[in-house]
This record gives structure tokens, sequence and C-alpha cells, in this order.
């Protein structure tokens, strides 16, 4: 079983580099080099998250994110919390389509799932600094949306790519651009900076680059910190492991099922 001890996000494709190719020099070499950075076909991780308010106060979230490519053009994701225990059962099903996407979430005080959109999409998930706006915009480096190779530059003694990203029309993003930094010897982004119309700078997300770590061929950054501009937060995030490319239950990515994941398991044979 191919298991590892890392750290990453649900925005892992962004932050893992399969190959280490050599070093790109063009936007869409660096896409390229992202792609390489998704799983071949299902990733299954331990996630850790602590999210800090404007006092200090920190709560911390413990999940299991699942994640399943079943074309080109379609990925699903389901994330299910674990703890604390008045949040256990929250689960959230992410649906990403070339053309439509959807967001899911089960609250089990109610006992039923309902659909997420417009505003509601942007909010912060779980009470982090996290929305499903982010994870999306995150993805589309290596997706969707028009990329544009900015400079080269120098990021905490590493030379870096920055490259700005322009959601798609069809996106409905609150964001206008996302810049990125991309470590030039892992393709791994140490940054990405979002912002709002009229050149606001809304949230910053960095990775540590002492937790840049190699295993089995792959780069990943084992921590990173999402921070809240507007309202003076942050969320710290660790992946505690992660597995790849196992049989993973296609109940768990359906939308009448995504929440039972913690009683069926998290590992069950494909069908």
């Amino acid at each position: 079983m191919n298991k590892i001890i890392t750290l990453a996000t649900v925005v892992a494709g962004m932050l893992v580099s399969a190959h280490a190719p050599a070093k790109p020099r063009t936007a869409e070499e660096v896409r390229t080099c992202s792609r390489a950075n998704l799983p071949e076909s299902t990733m299954v991780q331990n996630v850790e998250m602590r999210a800090v308010d404007v006092d200090g106060n920190s709560q911390r979230i413990r999940s299991r994110f699942f994640l399943k490519r079943y074309s080109a053009d379609e990925t699903r994701a389901t994330l299910q919390v674990r703890a604390p225990l008045e949040l256990e059962g929250v689960s959230y099903l992410m649906i990403d389509r070339k053309n439509h996407d959807a967001l899911h979430l089960y609250l089990p005080t109610v006992g039923r799932t309902r659909r997420i959109s417009g505003k509601q999409a942007s909010s912060g998930m779980l009470n982090t600094d996290f929305s499903y706006e982010d994870i999306k915009q995150l993805r589309a480096v290596s997706a969707g949306g028009e990329v544009t190779l900015l400079d080269n530059a120098e990021m905490d003694g590493r030379a870096v790519h920055r490259l700005e990203l322009r959601p798609g029309e069809n996106d409905d993003s609150g964001y206008d651009r996302i810049v990125f930094a991309v470590d030039q010897q892992t393709c791994v982004a140490l940054e990405a900076e979002f912002y709002e119309p009229g050149a606001r700078h809304v949230k910053t997300l960095a990775a540590r680059v002492d937790s840049l770590q190699e295993i089995e061929g792959r780069w990943m950054a084992r921590e990173l910190r999402m921070d809240d501009h507007v309202r003076n937060t942050h969320t710290l995030m660790t992946l505690l492991d992660v597995e790849y490319d196992e049989g993973v239950s296609n109940a768990i990515f359906n939308r009448a099922s995504f929440y039972l994941a913690a009683t069926v398991g998290w590992l069950l044979p494909q069908y």
C-alpha cells in the first residue's frame, strides 16, 4: 500500500510535484507540471485544520478527504469531519465538471443534504478560512481559467515563477485574479494571493518552505496557512497521511450516500 506521511490539502494537486520535471519556462509548462501533481485515479487524506479567530481563540478540526478523477473533465471530492464531536459527520461533496460545478452539504443535526450556491460557496467551510471557492480556484491553475506568466522572483531563498490566474467567464467567481508563486525546482506552489475586483487583496495561502519534502518522487509542502486579511483570521492546515490510487467506493462520491463514509469505511472495494 502506497502510504506516506506528508502534508497537503484539498488542493494537493497544486502542492505536489509528481515527477520533478525540468524547470518550466512558460505559463503552459507550469500548468502542465501542475497537472502531473494530481493522482492518476484516487486520493485519500487525513487532514487537521486549526482555525484561529480575531481574538486568538482556536478550534481544531480533523477530517478525511476523498478525491476521485472520473475523467479529464470530471473530478469529485468528499470532505467528512471526524472531530470535534459537535461537528462529527458534517460532510461536503464537491463535483467539479468542465461546464458545471456543484457543492452539497450534509448536516447530521438536521439529517438531510442541501445544495450550496452563490455567496454560500464563498463562505469559510467549517468556520475556517478555506472556502469551496478557494479550493475550486486553486485547482484551476492546473485546469481552466486564463494563466499568464508574470515574471521570475525569489521567495524565502528559492527561485519562483509568478503566475496570474483569471477565472473563466463561466466560473461565477468572486475573485478577479489569483497570483501564484511556484517553486522553480519542485513545481510546488509556495504562495497564492487572492484578489477581488478593484485590486482588493483579501486572502493569502502560503506553504512553509521548510516543510517541503520529497517522498517516493513526489515533492510536497507539509504545512499550509490561509490568511483572511478582511476578517483578520487565519487557518493552519496539516496533512497527517495520504494514500494514492487505492480502491475507493463510488458511494463516497454519490450525492445520496457521500456522508455515510464514516460508517461504511473509508477504503472500500470499487464497484
